[in-house]
This record gives C-alpha cells, sequence and structure tokens, in this order.
C-alpha cells in the first residue's frame, strides 16, 4: 500500500494498490484481486500532489484518490456512507501515539537487518511454490526403521498426541514401503496404531504415494509424501507434503539434542513453513504396542 500521506490538513492521499515486490511476495496469483494495481510512481502521486497542492484548494480532513476527495465510508446500505468502519476517537489517538513514535528514532522499534530482510524475503519466495522432495539420492534400507516424531503440523487424528513413533519396513517384492504410524492420547492410554503404505515416485527415493488403511480398508485415494531432509548419517529426517499443510520433524532418538531439532526447524523455516505452525511431541516411553518390525497388511487400525 503506497501513497498514504499526511499533510497539516489532515488529509490523506491514497493511490490505491500498487506492484510492488512486497505485494507480489505475499498475495502472488492472487493479487488480481486487487487490481487496477498501480505502479510504484503511480502510488506515490497522491502524498506527492497533497505536498504541494494549494490548501486553499483541498477539502479539510479529506480522503483522496486519484487526486479527488472520496467517500471514506461505505459500509451502510447499499454502500452508501454508514459508521460501521469509523474509528473511535480512542482508536485514532492510539494510531497517531503509534506515528508519533515510529517519527522519532529515539522511541522507533530497531528495524531488521539486511540479512533478516533477505531471508524474510526468500521466505516469501519460497512459500509460492509447492514443495519438491529433496534432490540428493537415499538408501531407501537405510531410511527403514523406527522414527520418533519429534515436532509436526499434523494431522487431525494426530493432534494433542504424544509418543508419536514411526515405523518403517521395506517390502521388497512389492517395492513399497509398509508402515505403521503408533500415538498415544496420554501416557496410560493404549496406543493408537495407524497403517500406510507407501510407494516410491522417483529414482531417488525421496517422494511417495502414501495409502493410508482406514476402517480396515486400503484407501482408493493416495497422497504425495516428501523426504525433504535426511541426516547423512540417517539419523534425522523431514517429511512433507507439496502444499505445506503437514510436516513431520523425525529422529531415531525418543530425546534428541535440541541442536538436531533446531536443525530441522530452520530447515522446515527456509522452506516455507509457518514456524508457529509446528508444534513439538513429547516423548515419555515408546507405546507399548509399537511393533519392532510394521507389517502393514497386519496392522490395526485406529481412529
Amino acid at each position: 500500500l503506497v501513497g498514504l500521506g499526511w499533510t497539516w490538513l489532515d488529509l490523506v492521499g491514497l493511490e490505491g494498490w500498487t506492484l510492488t515486490p512486497g505485494v507480489e511476495a505475499a498475495y502472488g496469483e492472487g493479487k488480481s484481486y486487487l487490481e487496477p494495481l498501480r505502479s510504484p510512481w503511480q502510488g506515490a502521486d497522491g502524498v506527492a500532489w497533497l505536498c504541494v497542492a494549494e490548501a486553499s484548494a483541498l477539502q479539510q480532513g479529506g480522503f483522496y484518490l486519484d487526486r479527488l476527495p472520496r467517500v471514506k465510508h461505505i459500509a451502510g446500505p447499499f454502500f452508501s456512507e454508514g459508521g460501521f468502519t469509523k474509528n473511535t476517537p480512542k482508536e485514532v489517538g492510539a494510531m497517531m501515539a503509534g506515528l508519533e513514535e515510529w517519527a522519532r528514532a529515539a522511541t522507533r522499534p530497531p528495524g531488521r537487518t539486511l540479512e533478516e530482510e533477505a531471508e524474510a524475503r526468500a521466505e516469501a519466495a519460497a512459500r509460492k511454490k509447492p514443495l519438491v522432495s529433496m534432490e540428493r539420492s537415499v538408501e531407501v534400507r537405510r531410511f527403514m526403521g523406527r522414527w520418533f516424531v519429534a515436532a509436526s503440523i499434523g494431522t487431525p487424528f494426530e493432534q494433542g498426541m504424544m509418543n508419536c513413533v514411526e515405523e518403517y519396513a521395506w517390502d521388497e517384492e512389492r517395492g513399497r514401503v509398509d508402515v505403521q504410524f503408533a500415538m498415544q492420547a496420554n501416557p496410560t492410554a493404549g496406543a493408537t496404531v495407524l497403517a500406510q503404505r507407501m510407494t516410491p515416485t522417483n529414482d531417488l527415493n525421496t517422494s511417495f504415494r502414501l495409502v493410508p488403511k482406514v476402517l480396515g480398508l486400503w484407501s482408493p485415494v493416495g497422497f504425495t509424501y516428501l523426504l525433504l531432509e535426511m541426516d547423512p548419517d540417517y539419523e534425522a529426517c523431514m517429511v512433507g507434503v507439496p502444499d505445506r499443510s503437514y510436516l513431520w520433524l523425525m529422529t531415531r532418538e525418543a530425546h534428541p539434542a535440541e541442536e538436531t531439532v533446531q536443525g530441522l526447524l530452520e530447515r522446515a523455516k527456509r522452506l516455507g513453513y509457518d514456524p508457529t505452525k509446528i508444534k513439538r511431541v513429547t516423548h515419555e516411553t515408546a507405546p507399548e504396542n509399537a511393533p519392532e518390525k510394521a507389517t502393514a497388511e497386519e496392522a490395526p487400525t485406529g481412529c
């Protein structure tokens, strides 16, 4: 939003939404809803013109768009002025106090460094693109075995769960991974175990088609399951989906080093995940009936 400015006559000039890198990064294809988009030059025109226009020709307290005063509120019937969007004197006072704080170097909050700005732009750009799996090849047999979920953006089944453990077993004959996912609602509850199958969809063994078992039947619908990061020693990994709706940060230990988890969290942030949505998973004990070796065809189902 560019072209917003104040004069001594308490005027505001708004030149509409301006096509800037910030708008492009924030809205992507959705920016079409902001049309008509102005150029930066057009966006700056409002405040520049208000600064040099004759005061006698301006409307006191006016809201200007394209150098003309406009209706400030259109919350009434049939887009009449109305009052729903009007601010109270208290709200106006708070806004002006904030402007005063930012206007003075001594009271202005510290800004971001150039490195932080570059990181923020990179994260915004990353969020615009669907995720893809890692480009480094994975040895599928080394990927197998038990993984403890350290943190996740989990499915509805996983919300509030603890002791979340994935068990992978490679089925050589069928060329797939049999999965059992065990979790508990609390330390004394029995483990809920979900059965799944994963079939590799690329030669790197980093992209899979995952099919869950629901109410005893294999789902006809599969999901893309992406291996996003794998520790060289196969001690930690990160798994997600293209639209970033789910994420699992996993390690071979129930209680990994904090440095390991922080490294995975930082990597997830760089890939465009919202860190505030990633929740830590508590591990007190491994679920008692979590299998030593997963065989998805024989796995019980949870709900």
